[in-house]
């Protein structure tokens, strides 16, 4: 009987003390190293009928713990009401950390109640006594995971809490440097590629990551999860991306026995895509993505965010004067020659936002002096092409060049006229077209006046030749 106590005791995390008589009908389990705010329960397992000192223990099971450990039979015997291990048995450190978390599951499952009241600590490291038990075996639950500590009373014993919260972070990728952190800006539709990082710890149990997208973003994928650069097996984890709770985008719930088998500060990296969609908030406070995990008995960890910036300028027409034109019609470009085009469509009179990849784009159509473009990339340069100029004015030779930082460019007007504004304005000019531009206003006339001189210039070479003949 004194190695069972020595094993079961080890099995399941445990502080025994002994005492020289059996006097005492109570007892107490002190809990030190506990953390703030996480809830202490204990659960009396088996009562203690009789020991000698240094010799040997007798334990009866309580009744609802009966089962457990007849359905433990390749490690538990039953025999006159009475528990222990079976002869040949022994346990490593994995055998006995799964033993552990069984004994806690089975309290769950079977709603097993707890011997006295769960009491919740104040502050860290602050010491929590359960006294006035009865003299046997409990396990001692916390609210973090799968502390699991089993004593027993004899009358008084100590248990420490090795258990930590979880830690998660949250990050997004910067398209343009690839560099990772806790903003980025995005066109619309573009793949906006997430990171979120749990750091394993102590006790870890029921692992829940749940992620959560302001409308303005939309989830795509799961592109990896892997720990150490390896990539984690499926069966290890269970992804859920509709009808979650919370309103997430997505939860990723993991296997508990896969958890367990994580040395504390070992990383998981679940990296996945979404892309922002017209719903987005146009610069302003960015779009957010939040993530947390849930542990252990319904714990939450810190929630961990970052945001996602989209950006729209005004595009405003006007002659030398600053007087609104109408007529122009533009294409926008990624570059002063060449280039892509970046694609629009239109929402309404003057309003156009980034297409998606299937939508055929349009021209941008100045109306009432200005037209809004939206879903547009910050920190990137941009160049407008003029295509169509408003009638009677010369159209632009080149592309217009523009960059959005971190605002909106916008314009505002009054009495027909530009007035103030970060806009882009474009302005466009009365008079003869230049010859660079390819016209032939200024061109067609400048040839014929070249000719007129050149020949000009031969009649006078031949009258002055004629001249001296005569």
């Amino acid at each position: 009987m004194k190695r069972f106590l020595a094993i079961l005791c080890a099995v399941l995390m445990v502080c025994a003390l002994c005492a020289p008589t059996f006097a005492d009908t109570t007892g107490t389990i002190t809990i030190t190293n506990t953390v703030k705010d996480q809830a202490y329960s204990v659960y009396q397992m088996a009562t203690l009928e009789s020991y000698v000192e240094d010799s040997a223990y007798s334990y009866k099971p309580v009744t609802a713990w009966v089962n457990f450990f007849t359905g433990k039979s390749e490690y538990f015997q039953i025999v006159d009401g009475y528990v222990s291990l079976k002869d040949g048995v022994t346990l490593d450190a994995n055998a006995s950390a799964q033993l552990a978390k069984d004994a806690l599951a089975y309290a769950k499952n079977n709603k097993i109640a707890v011997t006295g009241e769960a009491k919740t600590a104040a502050a860290d490291d602050e010491e929590i006594v359960f006294s006035e038990l009865g003299l046997g075996y409990y396990l001692v639950d916390s609210s973090l995971g799968a502390f699991c500590g089993l004593t027993t009373t004899d009358p008084n014993a100590s248990v420490q809490e090795k258990n930590a919260k979880p830690e998660v972070k949250k990050e997004v990728q910067e398209d343009s440097t690839q560099e990772w952190g806790e903003t980025n800006d995005a066109d619309f539709y573009q793949t906006v590629n997430f990171k979120t990082t749990i750091t394993v710890q102590k006790g870890a149990q029921n692992y829940v990551l749940h992620d959560k997208m302001e409308k303005g973003l939309t989830y795509t994928a799961i592109t990896a999860i892997t720990v150490d650069g390896t990539t984690v097996p499926e069966a290890s984890y269970t992804v859920t991306a509709s009808g979650t709770t919370d309103g997430c985008a997505f939860e990723i719930a993991f296997d508990n026995t896969y958890i367990a088998s994580l040395a504390v500060g070992k990383e998981i990296v679940v990296e996945y895509t979404a892309y922002l969609n017209d719903d987005a908030d146009i610069a302003g406070d960015g779009n957010y993505n939040e993530t947390w995990l849930k542990y252990g008995d319904n714990n939450e960890t810190t929630h961990d965010f970052t945001y996602t910036y989209v950006y729209e300028f005004d595009l405003v027409k006007t002659d030398a004067d600053n007087k609104l034109l109408d007529g122009a019609e533009f294409r926008l470009y990624t570059a002063a020659t060449g280039g892509e085009e970046i694609a629009v469509v239109k929402e309404a009179d003057g309003t156009y936002r980034v297409a998606k990849d299937v939508e055929p784009g349009v021209a941008i159509e100045v109306t009432g002096g200005k037209a809004t473009i939206t879903g547009l990339d910050g920190g990137t340069t941009y160049y407008l092409e003029e295509t169509v100029a408003p009638e009677g004015y010369n159209k632009l030779t080149a592309r217009k060049d523009f960059k959005i930082e971190s605002s909106n460019l916008k314009a505002t007007e009054e009495n027909s006229a530009y007035k103030a504004g970060t806009g882009v304005q474009i302005v466009n000019k009365t008079g003869s077209i230049l010859p660079e531009t390819g016209g032939i206003g200024t061109v067609l006339f400048t040839v014929i006046g070249s000719i007129l001189v050149i020949g000009a210039g031969i009649l006078l070479i031949a009258k002055k030749r004629m001249s001296k003949m005569a």
